[in-house]
C-alpha cells in the first residue's frame, strides 16, 4: 500500500511542477525521490508476498500491522507533498513581490532624480545665455551605499535643428531647408534633394488638401519615431547604421520639437555642434563659423550683436529667425541600477518665460 501511495505523490508532484507555480526543479527533484521510493518499496512488497505463499506466514495480524503502517506513511507522504507545494509557491511569490518592490523603488528613485534635474533648470540663475558650462548640462553620477547607482543627464534641444520648423517656417524656410540638405549628406544620406522633399511632403497639405477647407491642417512631428513613416527615413537611416565612421548620426543633429503649429525651435548658437552650425550658415560663411566657435570657446554670447556685426546685413537678416542665445527644449534621461535591475526615465521639458518647466514627454522604461 505505501508504494502506491508514494507512486501517487510521484504523480502529483510532477502534475504540479508542470502547472504550478514555485520551484518547479525542487518538486521534480521530490517527485523522483518518490518514484524511486514506490519502486523500492513494491519490490519489497513483492518478494514478501512471494516468502509468504511459499511458507504460508501471512497472518491476518502482519496484514493488519502492515495496512496501518502503510496508512500512516500515505498520509504523511500526502501531507509532505502539499507542504512542499505550499512553501514552493509562497517562496516563488516571495521573490516575486521582493523583486516588484524593487522594481518600484528603484523607479521612483528615477522619478525622483529626474524631477530634480528639472527642477535644476527651473532654478538656472541666467536664463538669458544658455551654454553647456551650466550646472544642468553636466551629467551626474551618484554610488549610494546600498549599491543603487544613479546617472542623470539633460540635453539641450536646441542644439539641434528643429525637423518641425518646415512646417510653418517663421519668415523664409530657404536657409534651414539648406541646413537640413547639407546634414542629410554629413549624416551619409546619397539622395537628400529627395529626402528633403519628401519631408516637405509629410510636413505640409497636399494641393487637394488646401482647395479643401474641410481637410484638417497638418500636424507636426511629435516624436522622433514619427520620421519612420516618411520615406528615406527608416530606421537604420536614423540609428546611423549606414553612415561614414566620422559621419554624425541624424540624432546628434536633428530634433523633433513636438509644439503647437507656428512654434519653431531656434538653434542655440551657444550649444550647436560645429556641423550643425556650418549646415545652418552655409559654405560662404565657413569663416564666420570658425569665427564664432573661438569666440564662445572663450566666453558664451550673450547677444547677436557681435554676429550680425560680422555678417552680411542680409545673410543675417535672413538667417536671424532661426538663431538664439538661450535654449527651451531639454531632454532629461535617468538611469538608476542595482546589480542585474535597472529602471530609465526619460522627459522631454519646455522651459516658459519666467523658468517655469512644462513636461511635454514623460517615459518610464
Amino acid at each position: 500500500m505505501t508504494g502506491w501511495f508514494c507512486l501517487a505523490a510521484t504523480l502529483f508532484l510532477f502534475t504540479t511542477s508542470l502547472f504550478g507555480g514555485g520551484d518547479v526543479s525542487l518538486r521534480r527533484r521530490f517527485a523522483g525521490f518518490f518514484a524511486l521510493t514506490s519502486a523500492a518499496l513494491l519490490g519489497l512488497r513483492a518478494v514478501k508476498s512471494a516468502k509468504y505463499r511459499s511458507t504460508g506466514s501471512n497472518t491476518a495480524e502482519t496484514s493488519r500491522h502492515g495496512m496501518t503502517l502503510a496508512a500512516v506513511l500515505a498520509i504523511g507522504s500526502a501531507l509532505s507533498a502539499l507542504a512542499l507545494f505550499a512553501l514552493s509557491a509562497a517562496q516563488q511569490d516571495l521573490r516575486r513581490a521582493r523583486a516588484l518592490a524593487r522594481e518600484r523603488r528603484l523607479a521612483a528613485l528615477a522619478a525622483d532624480e529626474t524631477l530634480r534635474r528639472l527642477q535644476q533648470i527651473a532654478d538656472d540663475s541666467d536664463q538669458n545665455a544658455d551654454h553647456l558650462d551650466e550646472d544642468w548640462a553636466k551629467p551626474a553620477i551618484e554610488e549610494r551605499a546600498d549599491g543603487v547607482r544613479i546617472e542623470s543627464r539633460v540635453e539641450d534641444e536646441n542644439r539641434r535643428l528643429d525637423l518641425n520648423a518646415l512646417a510653418h517656417p517663421p519668415i523664409d524656410a530657404a536657409p534651414v531647408a539648406r541646413a537640413i540638405a547639407e546634414l542629410l549628406v554629413r549624416c551619409g544620406a546619397p539622395d537628400p534633394q529627395q529626402r528633403l522633399e519628401n519631408l516637405r511632403a509629410a510636413l505640409h497639405a497636399s494641393d487637394a488638401d488646401r482647395r479643401d477647407e474641410a481637410a484638417p491642417s497638418p500636424l507636426p512631428l511629435r516624436i522622433w519615431a514619427d520620421l519612420t513613416e516618411v520615406r528615406g527615413y527608416d530606421r537604420s537611416f536614423l540609428d546611423g547604421e549606414a553612415r561614414p565612421p566620422d559621419a554624425p548620426r541624424p540624432a546628434d543633429v536633428f530634433t523633433v520639437a513636438p509644439f503647437r503649429p507656428r512654434h519653431f525651435t531656434p538653434v542655440n548658437i551657444n550649444t550647436a555642434a560645429p556641423e550643425t552650425l556650418a549646415a545652418l550658415f552655409g559654405s560662404g560663411q565657413a569663416g564666420v563659423v570658425r569665427w564664432l566657435l573661438s569666440l564662445r570657446e572663450a566666453a558664451p554670447l550673450r547677444s547677436l550683436e557681435p554676429l550680425a556685426a560680422a555678417m552680411d546685413p542680409t545673410a543675417f537678416s535672413r538667417l536671424r529667425p532661426w538663431l538664439d542665445i538661450r535654449s527651451d527644449l531639454f531632454r532629461v534621461e535617468t538611469l538608476v541600477r542595482e546589480g542585474d535591475t535597472e529602471r530609465r526615465v526619460r522627459a522631454l521639458a519646455r522651459r516658459e518665460e519666467g523658468g517655469r518647466v512644462r513636461v511635454l514627454e514623460w517615459t518610464e522604461l
